[in-house]
């Protein structure tokens, strides 16, 4: 029996995908899942997500909070000082990147406590996509995005503050960071061919990442395997915080 996947976005998928996330999990027929419509930056819609999982699903045990957004990346790269980041930019990217995190946290919390624990006594487990740029700040002039890479900062922090409130209820609060993984967000970036080589040359494996990798992390993470792990930031990225 697989899981039961509640996916939620403003959008099925991304505009070029012929298939969706929802469409090839109950293909598979390993698992089930539903699509919610949400606005993960908004309270209201974080928790009709959460009240739908429980109404469809009857609890909820798992929450990955992986929206994210790098407006900086978009386009043509140019220097991202502090100075030259305008007001949107930085409010939507944290609106995106950790206010989510924040709600989604919360409501899922409230519903880890009303429910029944699970027989080794844990109630949920929560896994936070964070960034490498969350651990540390980039210093290659073209990759200096200040909303981003704060935003993923915070979000690490707040995977640790959470952890250490609830952890005496057996909540598990981890969060992983990836390295370049190739993904839609930054798929304009990348097609870039001095940009992208330059990108894969950062990690010593010699390769970007893939989707997969970091859900193979995910899983771990939240899987019963992981009793004693909780409050950690875990890079996936092919040795790239080694350097």
């Amino acid at each position: 029996m697989g899981w039961k996947i509640v996916c939620a976005d403003l959008r099925p998928d991304t505009p070029s995908a012929t298939t969706t996330a929802v469409e090839m999990i109950n293909q598979e027929g390993h698992g089930k899942a539903i699509f919610v419509r949400t606005d993960v930056s908004s309270s209201n819609d974080v928790q009709s997500l959460i009240d739908t999982a429980v109404n469809t699903f009857g609890r909820v045990d798992v929450l990955v909070n992986n929206a994210e957004i790098s407006l900086e990346s978009r386009g043509k790269l140019g220097p991202k000082l502090v100075a030259n980041t305008d007001d949107s930019t930085f409010n939507t990217t944290w609106a995106i990147n950790t206010r989510s995190v924040f709600l989604g946290s919360k409501y899922a919390i409230r519903q880890f406590l009303r429910q029944e624990p699970w027989p080794m006594g844990d109630r949920g487990w929560i896994i936070n996509i964070a960034s490498i740029y969350g651990l540390k700040p980039e210093t290659e002039h073209s990759w200096l995005m200040v909303s981003y890479s704060t935003s993923k900062a915070a979000v690490v922090h707040m995977t640790k503050c959470i952890a250490r409130e609830y952890g005496h209820s057996r909540i598990h609060v981890n969060a992983i960071c990836p390295g370049f993984v190739k993904t839609e967000m930054d798929r304009v970036m990348l097609e870039d061919e001095t940009l992208g080589d330059a990108t894969v040359a950062l990690h010593p494996r010699g390769s970007l990442g893939t989707a997969d990798e970091v859900a193979k992390a995910a899983c771990f993470l939240a899987s019963d395997q992981v009793v004693w792990i909780t409050g950690v930031a875990l890079p996936v990225d092919s040795g790239y915080m080694t350097a």
